[in-house]
């Protein structure tokens, strides 16, 4: 007989709270067309949960979903809506439960919440990592409790863990793209900017790839960096009026986060500059996809974050039908120009929150 699993009172009210928050949450409406979500930002503690195969499971499918942040400009909001959207299309009963830690620093906090994730006896985990740095922590918990947990945004392995499945993209590969974009756009020379976020791959793949691309594409293309942003916006607003107070020549500042392209934007307004430095964007969501549209920024690196949850919802999917899964799904990064948006994007993400 197989055994039957029985979740606690406490997991049935975070279930239950996660859907009513739906009703209550402050957020733009999204336009027609675009998926729908369930948010919810408490992890509630202490509860046992009995083990059982889960075929013989009643009741909802509870993901635990931690991104880095739910206020860096919406990006992992996009995740959501492609999970929650995806799993009603393959007839699934899905529940998130989503927490983020305190900053884009906190990699304790985000431990936390996927300790207590485990507490509260989810099905599933799924994580994006503060940084490539954090994760093995996370992973190593969620192993320990015999929990599948996926990862996403970087593809980069995870050394000594067993990962469920990665979920992403090769941040190398964009790097590369945007290095020689922005190559091909300067035309072989003048001075380039670029900002950071924090040290560790994450900087080190977006940033660092790009440089090493136009040191070997473009020899006489001068490349400066400012200091590191912590991927905050006010950090590099700050960042980049330095570099066009020390560096007039400017004729191009990337910004490898669209937090850090709102910063970049905000700067070169304040220092007359708009339509005289160029801007490049990576990730490319509607915030910064409507900077484009309004000429202040000329290209950017899309991720397509939506597509993250799509996968990721085939990957429970599958799971839960006992098939075998690839251990890596990517989602190609793509370089667009602000002409090029309109026929590279959906238009219910192109409008999302306007």
């Amino acid at each position: 007989m197989k055994n039957i699993r029985v979740y606690s009172p406490v997991l049935w009210a975070a279930i239950v709270i996660t859907v009513v928050a739906l009703a209550v949450i402050g957020c733009a409406t999204p336009p027609a067309g675009a998926p729908q979500v369930v948010r919810e930002t408490v992890v509630v503690p202490q509860t046992v949960v009995i083990p059982a195969e889960p075929a013989a499971k009643s009741g909802p499918i509870v993901v635990g979903y931690s991104p880095p942040t739910l206020e860096m400009t919406d990006f992992y909001k996009f995740g959501e809506l492609g999970l929650q959207q995806k799993a009603k299309e393959l007839g699934e009963n899905l529940v998130v439960i989503t927490k983020a830690p305190s900053s884009h620093q906190a990699a304790e906090d985000q431990l936390r919440i996927v300790e207590d994730f485990i507490t509260l006896g989810v099905d599933y985990i799924w994580i994006v990592p503060i940084s490539a740095e954090a994760a093995p922590p996370m992973v190593k918990a969620a192993n320990e409790a015999g929990i599948p947990i996926i990862v996403s945004h970087s593809l980069e392995p995870i050394e000594g863990v067993d990962v469920t499945a990665y979920v992403g993209t090769d941040f190398k590969e964009t790097g590369t793209l945007v290095g020689e974009w922005v190559c091909d756009f300067v035309k072989g020379e003048g001075t380039v900017a670029i900002l950071q976020g924090d040290p560790g791959f994450y900087n080190d793949a977006r940033v660092g790839t790009a440089i090493d691309v136009l040191k070997s594409k473009c020899p006489n293309v001068k490349v400066i960096t400012g200091e590191y942003t912590q991927w905050d916006t006010q950090k590099a607003l700050n960042s980049t009026s330095a570099l066009l107070n020390a560096n007039p020549d400017i004729k191009l500042i990337y910004a490898p986060a669209a937090p850090l392209t709102l910063g970049v934007v905000e700067a070169v307004e304040k220092a007359g500059l708009t339509g005289k430095v160029a801007v490049v964007d990576y990730d490319l969501i509607p915030a910064t996809i409507k900077l484009a549209k309004e000429g202040k920024v000329v290209a950017g690196l899309g991720l397509r974050p939506w597509v993250y949850g799509e996968e990721t919802a085939q990957v429970i999917k599958d799971l839960q039908d006992g098939k075998q899964i690839e251990k890596v799904h990517n989602v190609p990064g793509k370089m667009s120009t602000a002409a090029e948006i309109d026929s590279a994007y959906p238009e219910w993400y192109i409008n999302y929150g306007q």
